[in-house]
């Protein structure tokens, strides 16, 4: 594009978005237009139409676009209420032959186009936050909060009638309906003499035969006494502070209750939380002539897993 024609555009481009630039230009030829008569808005279009013509034959379409976006955005001054009516304007004029009408019906009103300003903008749409997964497994319900015959750490206890099935929680009290559990609760099946038979675990929530399953992080776990193996002599209830050592956790209890109404409690144990260490034997649930005790112990130990407590455990036999 040559430096003639860029001054060309340049001065066109300048008389559409500078009202007063173009009556000064026009006013230079002995043109005298009203800003408010049609004659001004035959003016603007025609000088509009003549600035995209030249636009588009010198720069093409997408410089055209980008061109206009940028004055727009940058100047605020399009009036582009007169160019459409200076249009309709000129249209209605070669329609009916009409030179010099001082009407002042508007082309807009004549073909009625509603007012550009007067164009309600549409609202915008709100999209609602996205409704919470729902978990597919709700979490088990645990008993409420130091019920039951309390212990302390060496005492125990022999279960009278004991329920069919047992709630175990080991956990912070304020975590007895909802959070993450400080500590990481297993329960170890034990043997004759001793012997460690299996581990359940958050990651192995259920013992082989089916008499012990674990809720997972919640620190909750259910025990069917007539379900338990005749070789399985006992269980050990473990605990291990994920990430600090007992001393610096706030606050932890053993709740024993009855698993089919969890306001009946069996007996409830405040965990000693002045070690240094990380892992516990909590309690231990054994059977006992023909019938179960449950023993408090709260013991620490080094380790991280039940895996590395199986030499205590071995020694509670």
């Amino acid at each position: 594009m040559s430096l003639f024609w860029a001054l060309v555009l340049t001065l066109l481009v300048s008389m559409v978005i500078l009202p007063n630039f173009r009556k000064d230009v026009l006013g230079m030829f002995g043109i005298n237009l009203r800003p408010d008569s049609d004659g001004n808005k035959v003016v603007t279009a025609m000088i509009t139409v003549g600035t995209v013509y030249l636009s588009l034959s010198l720069l093409g379409w997408f410089w055209t676009a980008i061109a206009a976006v940028v004055l727009c955005v940058y100047l605020k001054k399009v009036d582009a209420d007169s160019v459409v009516n200076g249009l309709f304007a000129l249209l209605r004029r070669i329609k009916d032959g009409v030179t010099g009408n001082s009407s002042t019906t508007t082309a807009r009103q004549t073909y009625g186009i509603p007012p550009l300003a007067t164009q309600p903008r549409p609202a915008p749409t709100v999209t609602p936050p996205a409704a919470p997964p729902v978990s597919a497994t709700p979490p088990a319900p645990r008993p409420a909060s130091k019920i039951g015959q309390a212990l302390k750490a060496g005492e125990r206890i022999t279960l009278q009638n004991p329920p069919p099935a047992l709630s175990v929680h080991i956990g912070a009290d304020h975590l007895q309906t909802s959070g993450i559990n400080p500590l990481a609760v297993s329960c170890t099946l034990v043997g004759d003499g001793g012997q460690v038979l299996e581990h359940v675990t958050a990651d192995r929530r259920g013992s082989n035969d089916n008499s012990v399953f674990h809720s997972g992080d919640s620190g909750h776990l259910t025990v069917n006494l007539r379900a338990v193996a005749a070789n399985v002599k006992a269980l050990v209830f473990v605990a291990i502070s994920r990430e600090k050592p007992f001393r610096l956790v706030p606050s932890a209890v053993l709740q024993v209750a009855d698993a089919a109404s969890l306001t009946s409690g069996v007996c409830c144990y405040d965990l000693p939380l002045t070690s240094e260490k990380q892992a516990m034997i909590v309690a231990r649930l054994y059977r006992h002539n023909g019938g179960w005790k449950v023993a408090a112990i709260g013991e620490t130990f080094p380790g991280s897993t039940a895996a590395d407590l199986v030499p205590a455990i071995q020694q509670l036999s």
